[in-house]
């Protein structure tokens, strides 16, 4: 008699004699890698240098797509100070936003994603932040993650 095994969760089929067929099935990709890392505690600067807030440093990642997510919430003691949030990938920028604070009183989120990033091996992944021209800015509530997706 003959067995047919497919679809996306098998991932091997493998014929070893003797009647013994052994058949390999997956989760799939999506989710198989995740990495995680918050600092909920907040941190101020008068800095227009960009300083690291949260790291991710992955183990050796297998080949793939993968997808970054990150979120913050800024602040400035200025009502025309500017906060900025830069992500980058081993050096390499992939994502940047600015937001001018016009109520020193009041927290705002900022964040974003950036997918199908084709990635292995070991990496490093930053977010960092920076008063862009005055005032103090305020940051708290960094997060940072990655997870394959394909």
């Amino acid at each position: 008699d003959t067995l047919n095994f497919e679809g996306a969760g098998v991932t091997s089929v493998v014929d070893e004699g003797s009647n013994k067929t052994t058949v390999t099935i997956g989760g799939g990709a999506y989710g198989s890698e995740y990495h995680y890392a918050e600092v909920e505690a907040t941190d101020t600067t008068t800095s227009t240098s960009y300083a690291t807030r949260t790291t991710i440093t992955t183990s050796s990642l297998p080949s793939g797509n993968y997808e970054i997510s990150w979120y913050c919430e800024t602040n400035n003691s200025s009502t025309s100070g500017v906060v900025d949030i830069q992500v980058e990938v081993g050096g390499v920028e992939i994502g940047q936003s600015e937001l001018e604070h016009d109520d020193t009183g009041d927290w705002a989120p900022q964040g974003g994603f950036k997918s199908d990033i084709s990635l292995f091996g070991n990496q490093t992944i930053n977010l960092n932040w920076r008063q862009q021209d005055t005032g103090t800015a305020a940051i708290r509530r960094a997060r940072l993650k990655i997870i394959r997706v394909s």
